[in-house]
């Protein structure tokens, strides 16, 4: 029998739960404040959210850096991604084809493997460290 930290849906949300803490500190202030994305309120990087802008349902783009960023609760979950607002930033960050990039790349089948999501799991856990020790918080 498989054991249940093991399987691909706790270590899909196990990585999910470190590339969302990269995401929010990613974007951080010093004092780990960040802006959302969309309507630009300010807030504790553990108060906002990491939203989609191609719905997480989407594997090929659930862990995309790019797809992925700060947004405040309203946002993401009352506004359902503010997703013109979003569209306005990615293209202003990215440059004019990424939404269709994305649009195209979430349309490709992705199937998780298990050493894929360890390896997610390694790389944000260090990253989200990094930044928070590159602002002089210890871990």
């Amino acid at each position: 029998m498989r054991k249940k930290k093991d399987s691909i849906k706790s270590l899909k949300k196990k990585a999910w739960k470190y590339f969302s803490l990269w995401v929010r500190l990613r974007d951080a202030d010093q004092k780990l404040n960040v802006r959302c994305v969309t309507c630009g309120a300010i807030m504790n990087y553990k108060d906002i959210q990491a939203g989609h802008f191609i719905s997480r349902s989407k594997t090929a783009t659930m862990f995309d850096e790019r797809n992925v960023n700060p947004q405040c609760y309203r946002c993401n979950v009352a506004l359902h991604g503010n997703l013109a607002e979003y569209a306005v930033y990615l293209q202003s960050v990215y440059g004019e084809g990424i939404i269709k990039e994305l649009i195209q790349k979430s349309k490709q089948p992705h199937r998780f493997t298990k050493q894929e999501l360890l390896e997610m799991i390694s790389k944000y856990t260090d990253m989200a460290t990094a930044e928070l020790e590159g602002r002089g918080y210890k871990v």
